[in-house]
Parts: structure tokens; C-alpha cells; sequence
């Protein structure tokens, strides 16, 4: 089984997006769960997720004015709240009430793959577009998604989309 694919990690129980040692998200049964310095701040249940977006960068930190402005053009685009973050944060559009949410989580200190942040990405919006928001907290199912996403080759970035869906239609 994979244990990591960029800012995504199984940790214990949980497959978790951050460094689980510090600020991070835990993607639980009943939702997705924001902790920090060891406490469950909140936890936003998956039947409100209506999409997602997660900004980061490679290393753990990021200084590039280019960088930033890609990832509120993103943010956008994809209609996903931008706050700066230091490269590290998700956001959502949340139902029932409608709101805008977002937060931070700490970058791991290993560099992540541009390449495994862009299927970590594309992956959990798929999994929202869908409905499917509740498989994420499933730890066995979240181990085969992953093994599978990682092997999609780099090369294939033009079909990166359609590789997901295949993986999604696969597993459902």
C-alpha cells in the first residue's frame, strides 16, 4: 500500500492532507476534520462539500509573486475562495448554509511531486463532483484509490482527468 501521494498521507486510522504532526485534515467517516496543535477544531460533514480545492506548493516554502498569482487564478476558476496561505491551505463551498470555507495545514518537510499535488487535486474534486464525498473517510478505500493514482504517469498530465474518472468509475 502507497502511505503518501504529495500532501495526501496515511496516517494510523486516517488518511490525512498536511503533516499530522502539525495543522492538518483528517478525512474521517463522518467528514472532513480540521486539527491543530492536537485538537479537533471542526469538522465539516462531506454532505455539505459542493466542491474543493487544495493549494500547495513542492516545497514548504513558497515565495514566488508568479506562483501566488497562478494560484488565485486557479482558485477562481475552479470558484474556490483564495486566502494566502504560504502555500499550503484547502477551501470549499459549503451547502446547508451556503458559505465559503477555507483553511491552512501544515506542508510536510519532504518536497512534494507538482505532479502527485495535481492528482491530489483533481482527485478529491472529482470524488465532490460526484457525490462521493463520503468514500474519502474510508480507509480502505482511500489505500486502492491511492495506489492506483500513483500510477499514472507523469507524462500523462494532458490525461490526467480522464485517467481519475476512469479510476473513479473503477471503484465504485
Amino acid at each position: 500500500m502507497r502511505k503518501e501521494l504529495g500532501p495526501l498521507e496515511h496516517a494510523g486510522a486516517y488518511w490525512v492532507i498536511g503533516d499530522p504532526s502539525g495543522e492538518h485534515l483528517k478525512l474521517k467517516s463522518e467528514g472532513i476534520s480540521h486539527w491543530s496543535d492536537g485538537t479537533e477544531r471542526q469538522l465539516i460533514a462531506w454532505s455539505r462539500l459542493m466542491n474543493f480545492g487544495l493549494e500547495t506548493q513542492p516545497g514548504k516554502i513558497a515565495s514566488s509573486k508568479g506562483l501566488e498569482r497562478t494560484a488565485k487564478i486557479l482558485a477562481h476558476l475552479s470558484g474556490v475562495p483564495y486566502a494566502a496561505s504560504g502555500g499550503a491551505r484547502v477551501g470549499a463551498t459549503l451547502r446547508n448554509p451556503y458559505e465559503d470555507w477555507g483553511t491552512d495545514f501544515d506542508h510536510h518537510s519532504r518536497r512534494y511531486p507538482r505532479h502527485h499535488i495535481k492528482l491530489v487535486d483533481e482527485f478529491l474534486k472529482q470524488v465532490i463532483a460526484r457525490n462521493k464525498a463520503k468514500h474519502l473517510g474510508d480507509l480502505d478505500w482511500m489505500s486502492v484509490a491511492v495506489d492506483k493514482l500513483s500510477q499514472i504517469p507523469k507524462s500523462a498530465a494532458r490525461s490526467r482527468k480522464s485517467a481519475i474518472e476512469k479510476i473513479l468509475d473503477s471503484l465504485s
